[in-house]
């Protein structure tokens, strides 16, 4: 039986203060799995929000 868990990732720009929180994630390496794929977070070198994203999609 595994535990629902809710993981909350927070921008690593300073100064930012966004966060997400992603319910039903086991653990940390499936939140920034979903916060990547679904939200646009970069999760590649530190946690950054779409805004402050390093590696921002040009398309």
């Amino acid at each position: 039986m595994s535990l629902a868990v809710a993981h909350t990732l927070y921008c690593d720009k300073p100064g930012c203060r966004r966060e997400i929180t992603l319910p039903n994630t086991g653990n940390a390496r499936a939140a920034r799995t979903v916060a990547h794929r679904d939200h646009r977070w970069s999760t590649r070198r530190g946690d950054y929000c779409p805004t402050h994203n390093p590696r921002k999609d040009t398309a």
